[in-house]
């Protein structure tokens, strides 16, 4: 879809402006530069980031000591390689703030509008991870009783947040009709304002015990256990976060932080706002 490839290329440049994130939709690169790769580019690709000092091995389980022996071995054989280098630190402002397209004009179909707004900024700390957390549940849980409840502009609000070694970012989605855009912004805007205004303390404090009620009785399979740690360990420096840290991040969570945390990160001069009209064809 030449059309769609297109579009994506340029609204990540002025979304990402001087970052290496512009790729995220394309990490292994686009087809002009994908045909240009080599076997010999893969196999150097290799040599120089496959062996010691460059992965972390996590083991869960029903583990026996002939299996770390082996593994032991297998890796005492490799060759020892440089550590990744560090990601761009800069997180410029967005050179346009707001895109509108067709869905025909850029080669997709779509029966409503999508209205996405996003953020893009540093990363965070493992130890300030659940404010971002405890903030992106009370933002969705207000926009989804604003926007879907009280004005029935949409069946569900989605907001997600991912949280990198070398960024962050949240992202809200609504799918809703062409006559109801500019209450979308508008009602965004003002939960926003409410939670920096400190309104919304009771329902902070709602969300924040249901997701330590949750979290405490979670069952966690050792698939699931080795996934998380891997993705931790990779971000954090080889620090793995265990269940009773977490739980104690969540617990020291505070209305305030989450306040804070949104007048920082939510600055509306570096906001995003990205919004696909319905197909007409």
């Amino acid at each position: 879809n030449e059309r769609y490839l297109k579009y994506i290329k340029e609204s990540l440049k002025i979304v990402y402006p001087g970052h290496a994130h512009y790729r995220i939709s394309s990490p292994l690169g686009w087809p002009e530069t994908i045909e240009k790769i080599s076997a010999e580019d893969v196999s150097g690709w290799h040599k120089k980031n496959y062996g010691k000092g460059n992965f972390f091995v996590v083991l869960t389980g029903a583990i026996t000591d002939l299996e770390v022996d082996l593994l032991s071995n297998f890796i005492r054989d490799l060759p020892k390689v440089e550590p990744s280098g560090d990601y761009s630190n800069s997180y410029n402002k967005p050179q346009i703030s707001k895109i509108i397209k067709s869905a025909d004009e850029i080669g997709e179909v779509k029966e409503q509008v999508e209205i996405s707004i996003s953020r893009f900024t540093w990363n965070l700390p493992y130890e300030k991870n659940e404010i971002a957390r405890i903030y992106q549940i009370l933002l969705a849980d207000l926009l989804n009783e604003r926007l879907r409840i009280e004005h029935s502009l949409c069946y569900a609000v989605k907001v997600f947040f991912s949280l990198e070694k070398d960024y962050s970012q949240i992202l809200i989605n609504v799918n809703t009709e062409e006559k109801n855009i500019s209450l979308v912004e508008s009602e965004v805007r003002s939960v926003i304002k409410e939670i920096e205004g400190g309104k919304h303390e009771a329902r902070f404090n709602l969300n924040k015990t249901s997701k330590l009620e949750k979290s405490r009785s979670m069952e966690r399979l050792s698939d699931q256990i080795a996934d998380e740690a891997l993705e931790e360990v990779s971000k954090y420096n080889g620090h793995i976060i265990s269940h009773n840290e977490q739980l104690g991040f969540m617990e020291s969570v505070t209305h305030q932080e989450v306040i804070d945390f949104s007048k920082q990160y939510m600055d509306p001069s570096y906001i995003f706002t990205e919004i696909i009209l319905p197909s007409k064809k």
